[in-house]
């Protein structure tokens, strides 16, 4: 009905168009100077005494003979006059020489729809000279978001689109269009429509409207609706949902068929995710509409049980199908996961994203939400994983264990709960399936996957499964190798929780990542290399300002050094070499960074000189985690640089919180373990991270449990100084003297003389000190000499 309305507004204005011009022309042969704005003749261009009118400050010259009646613009400098009254005599020397444009300017122009329309037929006449007098008539309007919105109703998007592609955006140092204020007037129109179309409320009634009494009153909502985007999609499917009636569920099928080509992807996702009334209607509709792509879902929903079957068979039977039996669609799904890898991906912007369109059959939602092209196919696998397994196909081993992937990877990136199916599947997977799971799980990069799987390794608390005959790793403790930081967390933790009382292949990695994480805590460090010393130290300075711990080194082996040096590696954020670094070249410290599983995802810039800014860009053109830029010179160059270089990082780390909580729970493990005697006899190599970690206060009494359990002349040490300084809380020092007389009275006193001869200056020169700082140095004094505490 809408529709009609408009054809007969434009039909109104066309005829109103003509009768004007065939007004023009019978009163051109009774005056000279016919043209009149209405009964107001301030705007006419006076003739002078000779007979010929003076021609308007840019108006076209009339001593050019060649140009005929309405041709071609005039230059590209030409805009509208600065102030609209000027625009009269121009205006009506126009319209003197065409009677086509003297039709246009005599129609009124007193609404926004009306000026638009004349401004509008100027341009698709190819008179935006003349468009350009009348354009600031338009411009002054003050309208609000309904009446620009009604614009777009009227004339629609298009015409706003060519609008905005005539008022191009100009350079600074490049003259404005003549058109000026035309884009931003029309993109302020198609925002207004855009809001006003998607309106929720505005939807909602449009789609109450589907069920209108009249066909005229449904139709028109299948129009509008059109115009609603995805919001219109979603509210219509809902809305099928929980229809009622054969008829209610009818109109808004009817509604959702009109919604093509827009609705064909959101109705394959309730096809293939839904269940139940839902799933028959939809699988009914794909039939009406005669979808191809639909074809697999619907053999998939003709062999499952449910309500849906015979609407899919159907449904296959419409577009010329016989039924397939439930071998072949066995067949045709495997088939479908095994292609997924291979098929052509629907991406936007650049193909960097895509859409992917889901229907939660919990909460009877479709969602649509943005993905990675890797993501896509992995969400596409666990849809026709899961179609499988409803018709029965999931029976051989690796299917089901494909399933269970798939769907713990989609419950992840969906942000759903497992469901209980493959919960229940996921628990009766022997070890050994788990173990292959994880396998396939981690070779194939699905994270959510792994760490579901890993989690469910951990809850079996069976800690032989870390045992293998092969003396190869399991997939578990391969995973504590893994440069994915929050798999190699789930994996430590995991093992810690398994508890193995003897070692077992992939061991060493155990306390390898216990140290990784303990020292985790703190900013991020970045490693400055350049043979300049002063350049390096300079680049450091420049990222000590940007809240880095920066460390600069002069030759490329020192770079690497310090990029995997334990206390370093877990906040490691970015490598800075210098393009004319040596001993070795900046193409082996990449390759050696990148081939560390300590460094092996961390970013590195490569400041260049310019003879050798080419060779590092073929570096960066194979290797993804490298930048290679000019040297930088300016203040503020480097941070910028830096910030671009880790922008490259895919797993970008973690912010200080997360890494102050792994840290402490590695050193609460690392503590139990010594106090039990782990089987991990590397513990004690890097124990000297403790001395640093003691004086991070959220790390401080993990910390002193650690070196309580070390028993070495270094910690004790450590205990001790900590103690026996001031800058400590009272309650922090206390609990260090307390850990230092535990370790004392497990492993003997391990302190050096001079350690002890420091310890007896200490407390002879505290008699200025406080009485707790006085006696908490002489219970030190007490445990190193042996005497029991005081009763």
């Amino acid at each position: 009905m809408l529709r009609h309305i408009r054809l007969l507004e434009r039909l109104a204005w066309a005829i109103a168009v003509g009768l004007a011009v065939a007004a023009w022309a019978g009163a051109a042969a009774a005056q000279d100077n016919p043209f009149e704005l209405g009964d107001d003749t301030a705007g006419a261009a006076e003739v002078p005494p000779d007979g010929v009118a003076e021609p308007a400050a840019g108006a076209p010259d009339e001593s050019d003979g060649d140009e005929p009646l309405g041709g071609e613009a005039p230059p590209a400098g030409l805009g509208p006059p600065a102030a609209p009254a000027a625009a009269g005599p121009a205006l009506a020397d126009f319209a003197r020489r065409d009677p086509t444009l003297a039709a246009v300017l005599a129609l009124p122009r007193e609404t926004p729809a009306a000026k638009f329309q004349a401004v509008l037929t100027l341009v698709n006449m190819g008179r935006h000279d003349v468009a350009a007098l009348l354009l600031p008539e338009l411009l002054a309007m003050q309208l609000d978001d309904a009446q620009r919105a009604a614009l777009v109703r009227q004339f629609g998007s298009a015409s706003m689109m060519k609008m905005i592609r005539l008022d191009a955006a100009t350079r600074p140092d490049e003259p404005a269009s003549p058109l000026a204020g035309l884009r931003d007037f029309a993109q302020k129109c198609l925002d207004a429509a855009a809001a006003q179309a998607r309106d929720p409320a505005r939807v909602a009634s449009l789609v109450a409207q589907l069920n209108a009494a009249t066909p005229e009153e449904r139709y028109a909502a299948r129009v509008d609706l059109h115009e609603s985007g995805e919001v219109g999609i979603i509210a219509c499917f809902v809305a099928l949902a929980q229809a009622e009636t054969p008829e209610a569920r009818e109109n808004i099928m009817a509604g959702l068929a009109a919604l093509r080509p827009a609705v064909d992807e959101p109705l394959i996702a309730v096809l293939a995710d839904a269940d139940g009334p839902l799933q028959r209607d939809v699988a009914t509709l794909a039939g009406r509409m005669r979808m191809s792509v639909a074809v697999p879902w619907l053999s998939a929903i003709a062999v499952s049980p449910g309500d849906a079957a015979d609407a899919a068979r159907g449904a296959l039977a419409t577009v010329g199908l016989p039924a397939p039996t439930a071998a072949e669609v066995e067949q045709l799904l495997r088939q479908k996961i095994a292609d997924v890898k291979s098929e052509p991906l629907k991406t936007i912007d650049e193909g960097t994203v895509g859409l992917w369109w889901s229907w939660d059959p919990a909460t009877k939602r479709l969602t649509v939400r943005e993905f990675a092209p890797k993501q896509l196919r992995t969400l596409t696998a666990a849809r026709w994983s899961r179609a499988l397994t409803r018709i029965g196909g999931s029976a051989a081993a690796d299917d089901a264990r494909q399933a269970v992937i798939y769907e713990l990877e989609e419950a992840a990136l969906l942000g759903r709960p497992v469901t209980p199916a493959i919960q229940q599947a996921l628990s009766g997977m022997s070890p050994g399936g788990l173990m292959e799971a994880l396998g396939e799980a981690l070779a194939a990069d699905l994270r959510p996957a792994a760490l579901g799987l890993i989690a469910e390794l951990a809850a079996r608390g069976d800690a032989t499964v870390l045992a293998t005959s092969s003396g190869r790793p399991t997939p578990l403790a391969a995973a504590l190798a893994s440069p994915v930081r929050e798999i190699r967390f789930a994996a430590l933790s995991a093992i810690t929780r398994l508890a193995p009382a003897t070692s077992f292949p992939g061991s060493s990695q155990v306390a390898e990542s216990l140290w990784y994480f303990a020292a985790g805590a703190g900013p991020p460090t970045a490693v400055t290399a350049a043979a300049d010393v002063i350049a390096a130290s300079d680049w450091a300075g420049q990222l000590r300002a940007a809240k880095f711990e920066a460390v600069a080194v002069r030759t490329g082996r020192e770079a690497m050094l310090a990029a995997v040096d334990p206390a370093m590696c877990s906040r490691l954020a970015v490598v800075v070499l210098d393009s004319d670094i040596g001993q070795p070249l900046v193409g082996e410290v990449i390759y050696q960074l990148h081939a560390n599983q300590r460094t092996a995802g961390v970013p590195v810039l490569v400041c260049c000189s310019g003879p050798r800014l080419a060779a590092a860009e073929r570096i960066a053109a194979s290797d993804p985690l490298v930048l290679a830029v000019p040297r930088p010179h300016r203040e503020g160059d480097l941070a910028s640089l830096v910030e671009q270089a880790r922008a490259l990082a895919g797993r970008p780390l973690p912010p200080n919180e997360q890494r102050t909580a792994e840290a402490a729970q590695a050193i609460d493990w690392i503590a139990s373990l010594l106090a039990s005697g782990g089987p991990y006899d590397e513990l004690h190599r890097e124990a000297g991270l403790l001395t640093r970690t003691l004086w991070v206060p959220e790390l401080t009494a993990s910390s002193l449990k650690a070196l309580a359990a070390l028993g070495t002349s270094d910690s004790q040490a450590a205990l001790v100084d900590y103690a026996s300084g001031e800058a400590a809380p009272a309650e922090m020092r206390r609990a260090a003297a307390a850990a230092f007389a535990a370790s004392v009275q497990r492993f003997g006193l391990r302190l050096t003389r001079d350690e002890v001869l420091r310890q007896y200056d200490r407390y002879n020169a505290s008699e200025t000190a406080d009485v707790q700082t006085q006696q908490l140095l002489g219970q030190i004094l007490d445990v190193i000499e042996r005497k029991p505490p005081a009763p």
